[in-house]
């Protein structure tokens, strides 16, 4: 799969002409309204107010949102299954008014993304494996998805799908030739060490950023619709 699967998203949006304390409305997006015509850069992760996701992974792509869109960004998306009022409610916690966070509580889009995992461990049920995309109109041009792929993860691998990893991707590709947008290519897919390199760009020198999150490196293609495996060489990090 190079394309974005089809899904809706049931979202909430604010419409003044309404009276009460909640002026707000339902509105089904589709994954044309959220990726057609744009370019994109999707992080999925676990689930609002979780640590990695509110100290590190949120926090950081709002921080370089300004980067991103100077590289040509249309749009940083920020997807979780979680429903529209928690992603709401997480956001005016984390002050991000940059990232779209994207509720995706039926799980219909991860699902056909092949990134659903059980997290009843967690007590957590299904939610999404953490990676991030690049997206063109639709089209997959590159993820970064963590190693250990597995239902009921004893630990939260966070070492290529952060903020910092995606952005000297694109980096990379304007300094190499590439502009702001590519022509298709064959889906890459990055997941843990050691460094490969490939498409765009080179490493940054410093491997950790401001959140203090070791930045993995790139690893060899693989199909997109294999799932991710465990890699005796990723190093992980743990949720609590």
């Amino acid at each position: 799969m190079t394309k974005i699967p089809q899904a809706s998203f049931k979202t909430r949006v604010r419409n003044d002409a309404l009276e009460g304390d909640n002026p707000f409305e339902w509105k089904e997006l589709t994954s044309d309204d959220v990726f057609g015509g744009k370019r994109v850069v999707l992080f999925a992760l676990p689930g609002a107010f979780t640590p990695t996701c509110s100290t590190s992974h949120l926090p950081r792509y709002e921080e370089l949102h300004d980067k991103f869109r100077a590289l040509g960004v249309d749009r940083v998306i920020c997807l979780s299954v979680n429903d529209a009022f928690v992603m709401y409610q997480w956001g005016l916690g984390q002050n991000a008014d940059k990232v779209f966070l994207l509720p995706d509580g039926n799980g219909e889009f991860t699902r056909k993304m092949g990134m659903l995992v059980d997290k009843q461990n967690l007590g957590f049920g299904m939610r999404s494996w953490r990676y991030a995309m690049v997206v063109d109109n639709g089209e997959i041009e590159k993820m970064f998805i963590e190693a250990g792929f597995a239902d009921n993860h004893e630990q939260d691998p966070f070492e290529v799908s952060d903020a910092d990893t995606v952005l000297a991707y694109l980096e990379g590709c304007r300094q190499h030739g590439g502009g702001d947008r590519l022509e298709p290519r064959r889906l890459a897919i990055i997941q843990s060490p050691p460094w490969h390199s490939g498409d765009c760009g080179t490493r940054p020198s410093r491997s950790r950023h401001s959140s203090g999150v070791r930045v993995s490196r790139e690893s060899a293609w693989m199909p997109p619709s294999d799932p991710p495996k465990a890699s005796s060489s990723a190093r992980v990090r743990l949720t609590a």
